[in-house]
């Protein structure tokens, strides 16, 4: 018996549309990568804890992301504390007009109790 096989390839011409494809789907692709970078690292950093510890006349404000990261915020010496009050007092009045730079480490929630604190800096020589 004898047994014959043949085999023949003929190669599709590449078109527009076929490059077209490829390119929408590699940049899809590239767009869900992205994506997915994106999203782990910045959606831990939306769930915060701010922690406050006192300790020997200093403040310190640090920020836990995702209960995991922490990150040391502000240091602040009650030496350099000029007045603190409910930031709802009248007394830190007229401290709201300079243009001081502000610092909000609350929780955004308006029934809880928010302090206002206003800090001389001294100047580092």
């Amino acid at each position: 018996m004898n047994n014959l096989y043949t085999e023949a390839n003929v190669k599709k011409k590449v078109t527009t549309k076929d490059t077209m494809i490829k390119f929408a789907v590699i940049a899809a692709v590239a767009a869900l990568l992205i994506g997915a970078v994106c999203a782990f690292t910045f959606l831990p950093r939306l769930s915060v804890v701010y922690e406050y510890i006192f300790c020997d006349g200093q403040l310190d404000f640090d920020k836990i992301m995702a209960g995991e990261k922490r990150k040391h915020l502000y240091r602040l010496d009650f030496e350099n504390v000029t007045i603190m009050a409910p930031a709802n007092s009248h007394a830190l009045d007229s401290y709201k007009l300079n243009a001081s730079k502000v610092l909000d480490y609350s929780s955004m929630e308006k029934d809880h109790k928010v302090f206002g604190i206003v800090v001389q800096e001294r100047s580092k020589r």
